[in-house]
């Protein structure tokens, strides 16, 4: 029942509060280029959820106010490519990864690993630009899908594992990479 294959190209998407754009769980093949979100969310601008993965999102502005969170958030979403875009403005982080472990009692089978995060320009404020792992098991409702053996059930951690930073600018004042994935590649991102 997820969504594939879909495009987004050159809209314009105005956030009033709500999350603007959400892939649900298990959404694929997702390609979103020339486009622009803007407005104000009272979460992300852009969340990619659980068993979601191979998306593109390409050449496309973020010029949106959040109110606490980061603006593009990969929730166990993995083998997405993040291509030259511009976040015009990231008070609490830019592009975070990680697993929500067991929310809503629900294991999370996917990691958010094998991502291509690459000739994007973030002007991060607070928080980091780019965050590998940055929840790794420390949410209350992260022991609510206990009882399983596989998946976040198992293990409670991000294992935001073997990706591909590279070629980033950041504009901000703020902290720019965190890794606490494995196996992940950072080259020549620029300050």
């Amino acid at each position: 029942a997820a969504p594939k294959g879909t495009v987004l190209y050159a809209v314009t998407i105005t956030g009033y509060g709500r999350i603007p754009l959400y892939l649900g769980p298990g959404t694929t093949r997702l390609t979103m280029y020339d486009s622009t979100i803007k407005g104000r969310s009272d979460s992300v601008a852009l969340y990619l959820d659980a068993e979601s993965g191979i998306n593109i999102i390409r050449n496309n502005t973020f010029d949106i106010t959040s109110a606490s969170r980061e603006i593009i958030a990969l929730d166990g979403s993995a083998n997405n490519q993040l291509l030259a875009n511009a976040i015009k403005k990231a008070p609490n982080g830019g592009i975070y990864l990680y697993r929500n472990c067991g929310e809503g009692g629900t294991v999370r089978h996917q990691s958010p690993q094998n991502n291509f995060i690459a000739g994007n320009t973030i002007n991060n404020t607070g928080g980091y630009g780019i965050w590998l792992g940055s929840r790794n098991g420390e949410r209350l409702y992260c022991r609510d899908d206990a009882g399983f053996l596989f998946g976040s059930s198992k293990d409670d951690g991000d294992f935001a594992d073997n990706n591909t930073v590279r070629d980033n600018t950041f504009t901000g004042s703020a902290r720019t990479i965190r890794n606490d994935g494995n196996n992940s590649i950072d080259h020549d991102s620029k300050k």
